[in-house]
């Protein structure tokens, strides 16, 4: 689960966060050092790739995040 503010989008400073949800619905934070993320895949390789700064134009850029297990 991706989240584009973990406080508010009213914050600026509110950081964006990757949780790992298990199917029993128990959520693990992965990272909470993300700033405005806009989407997630995750690969074979058991890494989450990321959007980060995906409102800022031209100044994109995309993390591989590695998973918990």
């Amino acid at each position: 689960m991706l989240e584009i503010a973990t406080n508010s989008l009213l914050d600026p400073t509110s950081p964006g966060a990757l949780w790992r949800v298990s199917k029993s619905g128990k959520k693990t934070l992965v990272t909470d050092a993300l700033t405005a993320p806009g989407g997630v895949a995750v690969g074979k390789d058991g890494l989450a790739y990321v959007t980060n700064f995906s409102i800022s134009a031209g100044g994109g850029q995309v993390l591989s995040v590695p998973l918990p297990r």
